[in-house]
């Protein structure tokens, strides 16, 4: 004979269950607490990645500017370059007159 209906709040059925919903709550918050932990490693492997590249990128930054400057100079080379081969067509050109 039981003194308490399953359904009444003091029912040792529903105790169990509270128990169980809070042992449940329990291991969920580990397993939160855990994955947490593993993002915040995570974040902290990419912020030294990211000081790392900061450092390697402002030891390029230098050389960045040199190249940009060669190419620069290569491109001015090229146009010069360009305007002696069409003086030496022409002066070729004029040999050949000269000689005919």
């Amino acid at each position: 004979m039981r003194l308490i209906a399953d359904d009444h709040p003091l029912s040792p059925h529903r105790h169990t269950a509270t128990l169980d919903e809070f042992g449940l709550l329990e291991r969920l918050n580990h397993l939160a607490a855990a994955k947490y932990s593993e993002l915040a490693d995570t974040a902290s492997g990419l912020e030294s990645f990211l000081e790392s590249a900061k450092a390697k990128y402002g030891e390029l930054a230098c050389f960045l500017g040199e190249i940009d400057d060669i190419h620069a100079s290569v491109g001015e080379l090229e146009a010069v370059v360009a305007q002696l081969d069409a003086y030496t067509k022409r002066l070729e050109a004029r040999a050949r007159e000269i000689e005919s």
